[in-house]
Order: C-alpha cells, then structure tokens, then sequence
C-alpha cells in the first residue's frame, strides 16, 4: 500500500508541473538560480512551485487524497475478484442462492471502485487542481510585493547611510566652531541629536532589510539565517500601459474572476433560484468591473508618478555631475558636497522606488486580468 502511494505522489509531482506550467507565464521548468543561493525574480514561479513550504503542503495533501482513493480503488477491486471468483465456487457446489449474493456484492464494489476511480480524475482534472494553482499563485504574488519591498528598502539604505555621514561632518563642525565662538553649545547639541536621529533611521532601515530577507529565505523553504543573495527587480515596461487593449482586457478581467465563476456555475433548479444566480452573477460581474477599473487606474497613477520621479531624477543627476566636478576642482569643501550627496541620493530613492511601484502596479494589473 505504501508503495502504491509513493508512486502516486511521485506521478501527482510530474502532474502539478504540467498543470502549472499551463496557468503560469513560464513556458518550461528549468534549473533556478536558488540552488546556487540567488533568489531571482524571473524565477519565482519554479522557486515557489518548488521550494514554498505552503506549497509543497498543500501539493502534498492534494497528492496524499489520489493516492489513498487509489488504494481504495484497487482494494476494491481485490475484493470484487474475490466476491467474483466465491460465486463460481458456490455454482460448481449448486449454491445458487449464495452464489446470486456473491454476484450482487462484486457488482457494489465494483461501483464503489468506480466512484473512486471518478474522484481521482476529479482531483486531477484542471478544475480539480485549482486549489494547489490557487495556493501558487498566491505565494508568488506575495514574494513578488516582498521582492519589490526589499528593492526600496535597499535603495534607501545608500541614502541613510550617507545622511549619516552628512550628520557626523556636520556635528564635527559644529564641535570645531564651538571652539572658536562660532557655534553655540545649543548648535553642538542639535547636531549631536541629527546625528543620533541619522542613525537611528539606518539602524530601523538596516533591521527592516534583515527582516525581509528572513522572511524571503522561509518562503523558499531556507533557514531564516541563510546567505541568500536577492537578486534586482526587472525593469518596468515604460510602453505596459499604452499597449493594453481595455476592453479586450476587463472582458478577461470579468471572465477569470472567481466569484463571477463560482456565480456562474451555481446550481439553480425552479425560476426563483435562477433569478437568485442571476442577481448573484450580475453582482459578481459588477465587482470585476469596479475592480479593474481600480486596478487599470493605479497604474496609469503609478506610470504618472514614476515619469515625474524620473526627470526629477535626471535634473537631480547633472547637478550632481556639475558638483563632482566642482568637488574635484577643489571649489567646495566636504560638507558642502556631502550636503549636494544627500539632495542627490533623495532623488535618486523616490526615483527608485517609483519606478518599483509601477513594476508592482503592472504585476497587479496581469494578476486582476488573469485571475489564476
């Protein structure tokens, strides 16, 4: 019997392959990068559907039930042959009666084998796995967002490391000027609390990136210490939004939505029930609608503020050329330059950061319109 479900959840392993790579933007399983520990965002789907503690529990409760109808399948089936091959003995013996009851129970196990052998084709058939690709998905959705998180997080670490050097020159000056009359011992002590402030800031910004990579380590089913490398986030697509055909898309919104599915599919016998799936559906239709159009508004929001981002970003980048080069002409002190840094690298941050949330609002627009 063991064996018999070994092989089972061997082949229910072979199967979850092809029925995700059906419902998922890859078009092959191939090795991932995590085996070498790169996390990679390209890769999400295989690493999840591979390595996902969730996953693999529900993949493996999914397989567990096939296998156990199987074994009770095949059970019944011994027992039938037996019930078949008893009847024969209690002919040849002029047992008619009995052998009539032989008969009768070989022909309810081999019914009961069959509901069996339709609750296995049940549990593998597309509907019937959608439980497992609903689980998946769902696990790469969060480890996308947490990626994303972790990008802006790193992005803002370079700023508050080098807003606390800012600080460090600037309390040194005010240490320096104190001593010559030129700054009070109220200028020395707010610079000593900006200081104190500026690293608190790297301090929480520097606990945050080490919390999320735990949390990412746990979800690819690695310690919460590992060395794992987090590899960057792809580019967003600056042409998404101007490519998407609306209609064609809220269409496939509405289609793939579950609750207009569920609605869809909802037995109804007599025309009061009719009437109550028809309410439901077109309530469930109207909530997809509402939904994408939110979802296809975020991203045009996300796209207008990533091109703001971006050309305050590249006015702040030739300034901060023209202050290198003035740096290296000898024109402006330390303090000064660390100052224009500072300006630069906020710049840069928001930069960063909207151009990853417009990536995370393309996510959410293929994820609403696809639905899996």
């Amino acid at each position: 019997m063991k064996n018999r479900k070994n092989l089972w959840r061997q082949a229910g392993s072979l199967a979850l392959a092809g029925i995700l790579s059906l419902g998922m933007t890859c078009s092959a399983w191939a090795a991932t990068s995590i085996e070498q520990g790169v996390l990679k965002y390209e890769e999400l789907e295989e690493v999840v559907s591979t390595y996902n503690p969730t996953v693999k529990n529900q993949t493996d409760g999914h397989y567990t039930d096939i296998a156990d109808y199987q074994t009770m399948a095949d059970d019944l089936r011994f027992a039938r042959q037996d019930q078949l091959a008893l009847a024969e003995q209690y002919k040849e013996n002029g047992n008619t009666e009995a052998a009539a009851i032989a008969k009768s129970n070989a022909a309810s196990l081999s019914k009961s084998a069959k509901q069996m052998d339709d609750r296995i084709e049940a549990l593998t058939s597309w509907s019937g796995s959608s439980s497992v690709r609903s689980v998946v998905n769902t696990q790469v959705k969060n480890m996308q967002t947490l990626l994303i998180n972790y990008s802006k997080t790193k992005a803002n670490q370079e700023l508050q490391a080098k807003n606390v050097e800012m600080m460090q020159a600037k309390y040194e000056s005010a240490v320096t000027k104190s001593t010559s009359g030129l700054a009070t011992e109220a200028d020395v002590l707010t610079a000593q609390k900006n200081l104190e402030a500026a690293r608190n800031n790297l301090t929480s910004t520097n606990n945050s990136l080490e919390s999320q990579k735990e949390k990412l380590c746990q979800l690819v089913g690695m310690a919460s210490d590992s060395a794992l490398e987090i590899g960057g986030i792809p580019e967003a697509d600056v042409t998404f939004a101007s490519s998407i055909d609306t209609a064609a898309d809220i269409e496939k919104a509405v289609n793939n939505d579950s609750s207009v599915i569920s609605a869809r599919h909802t037995s109804a016998k007599g025309t009061a029930a009719k009437n109550t799936r028809a309410t439901s559906e077109a309530n469930a239709e109207a909530a997809a609608r509402t939904s994408y159009e939110e979802t296809y508004q975020a991203l045009l929001q996300a796209q207008t503020q990533y091109q703001a981002a971006n050309e305050a970003y590249q006015s702040a980048l030739l300034t901060y050329q023209s202050l290198q080069r003035q740096q290296n002409l000898g024109m402006i002190g330390r303090l000064e330059y660390l100052q224009g840094e500072v300006t630069y690298l906020q710049s840069k941050s928001s930069w960063e950061s909207a151009k990853l949330s417009f990536r995370q609002a393309q996510e959410d627009y293929q994820w609403m319109v696809t639905a899996q």
